[in-house]
């Protein structure tokens, strides 16, 4: 074979042009792109569990969870972590599920997750999936605090949420996301004395807030051919309607409520769940991503 072209010279530029022209043609039609985008095998699945053990996350919550999760045919591997508290779900998928057909695949994932969810305990938290990783964002912009004044996270979130729905604003945004900004709570600080005297726990006081704040459905009205839900006013929307909640009524018509024995405040949850630093300074990140495209010959 070596010697046919060495005798034949037009032959073998023949055979160099063939080649030369096979890769050109190859590299105009291969599809690229500055993200490429690829099957998202894998995800994570979060539930919290207070006041737990390890054993008992293990038990009550882990195990259901890794147990539904198995009977998916296209699930290769469930990793399981257990902690004080928390439990960590990793679930990857069989390599033959390809780009376009993991979205089914992690339809039946949620579905799954919400079958299991009535077998946890009351306490926990409702399971928290995730398989967004695979992405990464087009771009990532933050509002920092320079200011030597304390710093304000109710400014920070504000000032991001709006940057965010700029963004979202934008043709061909796909997706948008906030980080580092710390979640509000609403804090009840109890004067421990005042409550001991008026004979009263700080579980009392527990339960009568959340049987005052009314999210659920209160049963259905059936008129005819329609089906109208029924829901009980009276969920929190103010700090003074959970300053109002009753704890006690004394024989002589006396009412104790919630403000009477407890500060009611709308704070920071400390310690925060996530913080952004931006060149040592505090701040709040939005991360935005454009929208998938044809993959096209650049």
């Amino acid at each position: 074979m070596t010697q046919l072209f060495y005798r034949n010279v037009r032959l073998l530029v023949v055979f160099i042009l063939l080649i030369v022209v096979s890769g050109i043609g190859a590299l105009s039609t291969l599809p690229r792109a500055e993200d490429p985008r690829i099957p998202n095998t894998a995800a994570t699945v979060i539930v919290q569990l207070p006041g737990a053990d390890a054993e008992r996350v293990e038990a009550l919550v882990s195990e259901p969870i890794e147990r539904e999760l198995r009977e998916i045919a296209e699930v290769l591997e469930v990793v399981t972590v257990s902690k004080a508290g928390t439990s960590v779900i990793s679930v990857e998928l069989q390599d033959a599920v390809g780009y376009g057909e993991e979205a089914e695949v992690w339809s039946r994932v949620r579905d799954r997750l919400a079958d299991v969810e009535a077998v946890l305990p009351a306490e926990a938290s409702k399971p928290e999936f995730s398989n967004d990783r695979m992405y990464a964002f087009t771009l990532i912009a933050a509002v920092v605090w320079e200011s030597e004044a304390p710093v304000s996270y109710a400014v920070l979130n504000r000032l991001a949420e709006d940057l965010e729905e700029g963004l979202r604003s934008v043709g061909g945004t796909e997706y948008t996301a906030r980080f580092g900004n710390p979640l509000e709570e609403v804090r009840v600080e109890i004067d421990p004395a005042r409550l001991a005297e008026l004979g009263l726990s700080a579980s009392d006081l527990a339960d009568a807030v959340t049987l005052s704040d009314s999210k659920v459905s209160a049963g259905l009205l059936r008129s005819g051919q329609s089906d109208i839900q029924l829901e009980v006013v009276g969920e929190f929307e103010t700090l003074d309607r959970i300053r109002d909640v009753t704890l006690k009524v004394g024989g002589s018509g006396q009412v104790v409520r919630v403000g009477d024995v407890a500060a009611v405040r709308k704070t920071f949850a400390d310690p925060p769940r996530e913080l952004a630093l931006i060149e040592g300074r505090p701040g709040v990140a939005v991360g935005a991503r454009m929208a998938a495209a044809p993959f096209s010959a650049a």
